[in-house]
């Protein structure tokens, strides 16, 4: 019994380390599987999550700096980076991707007038929306909404009012809240004739100095009726060059005589006929005036008078007459002043003068 004892109770030892040994390796091994089971799955995951983040913010294109941990080969960044996905997404971060701005296409416009905006720098698509105002009196608005194209650009315009003159402040502001800027006004500068029945033509340049020795922009011609002809699109333009060019109304004789300035307007006579005149800004609203004259005229208007019907044999009429009374002056002349009239007879009427045109 000891001797069958001290049998089963033997094992060799070389062969209980090679028996510990290939148990060591198959654990290593399992847990090695384990493991390498384990970090492709986190990273699948990471991948995953990459992806999904990439295509939520193709547009935006957020600068969180959380981002880059999602290349991280570690499972604790890339569960890190689900926990700040939502947040950057939602911020307005955005709006350091873009430059966004708005323009007008003029600094200063006539009342009335059409003006344009221009956007650039916008997300691909993004709907801006336009707002307006009048800073000055408070007692006009506008508001207006646009998309702006895959480049990011836009246009709208609108129409100012007539009433009146301010300056305006516009703010464009995006879908994800980053706004645009900008400012103009509607200062008038307007030329006028007296009297008011002259018509006369005219030519305009705009400078920068107060003499008109440095160009700005822009330069044209306009005639001026009885309603004053507004001067725009000057530009950079502080001041603008008037020349008084011939009269057309009432007649060719008539001949230009000076310039005033109205509305808090000022001017500087540089050679007869034209003057360099100070141009409105923001809410100001200056007229020029040029005062035409006629000829001397010594030659006094034709008169005639016509009854209708017309008189008898004798001179006379047994019933109503019409008189029509016209005048007409020489050619070249001043034109007609006014005509005066009376009737005497059966019918007296006293001397009435009426206003020639």
């Amino acid at each position: 019994m000891r001797s069958s004892d001290k049998k089963r109770g033997t094992t060799d030892p070389s062969k209980r380390r090679k028996s510990g040994r290939t148990r060591q390796r198959q654990m290593k091994f399992a847990l090695g599987l384990v493991a390498l089971f384990a970090i492709g799955l986190l990273a699948s995951g990471a991948l995953g999550q990459v992806t999904a983040f990439m295509s939520s913010t193709s547009l935006s294109t957020p600068t969180d700096t959380t981002i880059a941990s999602t290349t991280d080969t570690t499972g604790a960044s890339t569960t890190g980076t689900t926990s700040t996905d939502t947040s950057s997404t939602t911020t307005t971060s955005s709006a350091s991707a873009f430059a966004p701005s708005v323009t007008s296409d003029q600094a200063d416009y006539a009342p009335g007038s059409t003006v344009t905006l221009t956007g650039a720098g916008w997300g691909p698509g993004e709907a801006v929306h336009l707002f307006v105002n009048d800073t000055i009196g408070q007692t006009w608005q506008y508001s207006g909404d646009v998309t702006a194209d895959l480049n990011g650009n836009f246009t709208n315009q609108f129409t100012l009012p007539n009433s009146f003159v301010s300056n305006y402040d516009v703010t464009a502001t995006g879908a994800v809240g980053e706004t645009a800027t900008t400012t103009f006004t509607d200062g008038s500068t307007s030329v006028a004739a007296a009297p008011s029945a002259v018509i006369f033509s005219f030519t305009y340049q705009g400078f920068t100095n107060s003499t008109c020795t440095t160009p700005g922009n822009n330069q044209g011609s306009a005639t001026s009726a009885s309603s004053p002809a507004s001067i725009t699109g000057l530009g950079n333009s502080t001041f603008v060059k008037l020349s008084a060019g011939a009269a057309s109304a009432p007649t060719s004789a008539w001949s230009f005589s000076s310039w005033a300035a109205g509305g808090g307007g000022s001017s500087v006579t540089l050679s007869a006929g034209v003057i360099c005149a100070a141009f409105a800004g923001g809410s100001q609203n200056f007229t020029y005036t040029a005062t035409y004259v006629p000829p001397a005229d010594s030659v006094a208007p034709t008169a005639t008078a016509t009854p209708s019907p017309t008189p008898n044999g004798a001179g006379w009429n047994n019933s109503t007459v019409t008189v029509s009374l016209s005048a007409t002056d020489n050619s070249g002349g001043s034109g007609v002043k006014s005509v005066t009239y009376s009737a005497s007879g059966a019918q007296t009427i006293g001397s009435t003068t009426v206003t020639g045109s």
